[in-house]
């Protein structure tokens, strides 16, 4: 069993990185800064989420 409370600062960190991995691609083809901010921001949430998932499902087994 999965303790929450313990797992919310590895989920904060997975999401600042997937942000930082995104907002980088973004720059790298040229995009602007906005554009990379709304991908920092969109890939640093799908991943907060994703990981929320995985960790809920293992925890209602």
């Amino acid at each position: 069993m999965i303790d929450h409370s313990s797992s919310l600062p590895l989920l904060l960190i997975l999401s600042v990185i997937g942000g930082a991995v995104a907002a980088s691609v973004c720059m790298i083809f040229g995009a602007g800064w906005l554009l990379a901010f709304g991908a920092y921001s969109l890939g640093g949430a799908l991943i907060f989420v994703i990981t929320g998932l995985l960790v809920s499902r293992t925890k209602n087994r």
